[in-house]
């Protein structure tokens, strides 16, 4: 397993890379990891998928995505229990968003206590899209510029002269 996380093509790309996707891969896989688990050992399945969850709480703060991993999981965990008790499954899905929100917690009430005020984990919206789809034009990109071919450029021209915000 450890030689093939290592040799891993996107994980050796992103390693160069200073970007947020190695230890959001990291934990994801961990995530997913203890969940499994919490399905095969019936006699910890709670402690493993609270951890489960503590681990995609984790990885929600590193990319938003995280969370609605979670959510998933926890619509899932009434498909992939053997036994089909609604109850169990129901108390398997909360301890997983519990203890998601154990870990997301503590972060939101740091900047509450900081700023006064609730924000979500990821505020940036349709600003950002925008952004991803337009980050070679846009001014700024000076000498590190991305090597982009002529249609993708142009995409990226006629995605900036739109509005492309919702709301």
């Amino acid at each position: 397993a450890s030689f093939l996380w290592l040799s891993y093509p996107l994980n050796l790309w992103f390693l160069k890379n200073p970007n947020t996707e190695v230890p959001f891969i990291l934990l994801l896989c961990a995530g997913l990891w203890f969940c499994l688990l919490a399905f095969k050992k019936r006699e910890k399945c709670f402690q493993l998928i609270f951890i489960s969850g503590i681990i995609f709480g984790l990885a929600s703060l590193i990319r938003p995505i995280g969370l609605f991993i979670s959510f998933v999981l926890a619509l899932l965990i009434f498909f992939l229990v053997k036994e089909k008790s609604k109850k169990l499954c129901f108390l398997l899905a909360l301890i997983l968003l519990i203890g998601n929100f154990t870990a997301i917690l503590p972060w939101e009430a740091y900047v509450f206590l900081k700023i006064g005020k609730v924000i979500p984990l990821s505020a940036g919206g349709p600003g950002s899209v925008v952004d991803g789809l337009t980050f070679a034009i846009k001014p700024g990109a000076g000498n590190n510029q991305a090597v982009i071919s002529e249609d993708v450029y142009k995409l990226m021209k006629r995605a900036d002269s739109r509005d492309l915000s919702s709301g």
